[in-house]
């Protein structure tokens, strides 16, 4: 079961933090060679009952990634709509410092 999380990090922050969770993402990414290894390694010995496990297991990791990247995704697109609704607030309210 999936949960979403939240904590708080000051917004020049977000970019530096959604690389730490691609780090992750990469990190699994680099295990993906040896898996594929494994599994043309079990149909060449002929035993596709294992193939097949580690198919399924290989599936299960790939959409693990593909979930971690959506969220950085996701993550990314949030800060980059609040930083552009900053700079469109940010002269503003210089306009009104001004007018006082």
């Amino acid at each position: 079961m999936r949960v979403n999380i939240a904590y708080s990090v000051e917004l020049d922050d977000v970019p530096l933090e959604v690389e730490k969770l691609m780090s992750d993402a990469l990190e699994r990414i680099n295990d993906f060679t040896e898996s594929y290894t494994v599994i043309e390694s079990l149909l060449q010995e002929n035993n596709p009952d294992s193939a097949i496990l580690s198919l399924k297991t290989f599936r299960r990791d790939l959409f693990k990634v593909d979930q971690r990247l959506s969220d950085c995704q996701s993550v990314l697109e949030g800060y980059l709509a609040t930083k552009y609704a900053k700079e469109q607030e940010d002269p503003i309210e210089e306009q009104e410092e001004n007018a006082d």
